[in-house]
Parts: structure tokens; sequence; C-alpha cells
């Protein structure tokens, strides 16, 4: 079975200026338990946005505008079994060389980071899920991240904040 869906977005960002994306995913399974799916905690995902132009029809600005978020993808693959799954994820990001010249907004590299992700299904009302997120522990910044304005930390002032390293979780979820 394949399932599809993608949704646009237009919306006016300052007087005369509009930006534009759009987003979209699709559901790839098998007659056995084998599925490539959009929804959390794996998908096939892409999104994208760009303004129509740049910025320089502003007064006082040129450049292209801020914070606008480089290509990106995420591609997972779950096995389903009766009472347990568990799932590979791999998360892009491409470059984004495009920035705001008057916001002295920093490029960024692109990057992939892998996830991984299981559940069991312990009785009819309780399930426990857990993940391992950013498993290889990669160094990369996230274009829409902020920056450091505090002195005295880890991360210099004025320097884009990374991303997360590797992390975990696990969750118990009882549903009554």
């Amino acid at each position: 079975m394949i399932q599809m869906s993608a949704c646009g977005y237009l919306g006016k960002i300052n007087p005369g200026h509009w930006v534009s994306a759009i987003e979209g995913d699709r559901d790839f399974s098998d007659p056995g338990n084998v599925k490539c799916a959009r929804s959390s905690p794996s998908g096939l995902l892409e999104s994208w946005s760009r303004p129509p132009h740049r910025q320089s029809a502003c007064p006082g600005a040129d450049g292209d505008f801020y914070r606008i978020a480089p290509l990106r993808g995420r591609l997972g693959l779950t096995y389903h079994a009766e009472t347990w799954y568990v799932s590979g994820e791999g998360e892009i990001a491409a470059e984004q060389t495009r920035v705001s010249v008057t916001n002295s907004e920093a490029p960024t590299d692109g990057y992939a980071i892998v996830n991984l992700f299981a559940g069991w299904t312990i009785s009819e009302n309780m399930f426990l899920n857990a993940g391992v997120e950013n498993l290889l522990d990669e160094a990369y910044e996230d274009h829409l991240a902020g920056y450091n304005r505090i002195a005295g930390s880890d991360v210099s002032p004025g320097a884009r904040l990374p991303g997360v390293g590797i992390n975990g979780f696990v969750r118990l979820e009882y549903v009554f």
C-alpha cells in the first residue's frame, strides 16, 4: 500500500514580501510487517521553504531573508511484530548558504543523524516506548536554532547554538 500527501504554504512576512513552503510525506508498506512510515518515530518527509526573492526591496535591508530552513528530509524503516516494533531513522538537512546579511546570520553546514526507536505493548492499555536520538553523537547546527546570548557558557556569545547530542528516552504510557 502507498499513501501520499503534500501541503503547501504561502505567508506574508512583511509588506509586499511572501514566503512559500512545501512539505510532503509518503507511507509504503508491504503485506508483512515492514513499513516505511511518515509518522513519528519514522517517516519519509521532505520540507523546503524559500522566499520568492531577496529582501533587497525592503528599505535598509540587503541579502536573503532571515531564518529560512534548508531542504530537510527524514527516512525511516519500521518492523512491526504482534506486540512490539523497532524502527531506525535517518534525518538529513542540506547546507544553508543563502542567509540574511542584515541580521548577520551565519551559514550552516548540512548534516545527517541516525535515530533508533522501539516499543512494546505490555497490555491492552499499557505501552513502553524507548529511543536513542543522534545515535552517533554527530556535532551539527540546526539552521533554525538561536544564537547564544549568555557569557560564561560552553558556547561563545554570538555563536549559533549546537544541535542536540546523543540522547535517549523511555516512556511508559497508560491509556484509560
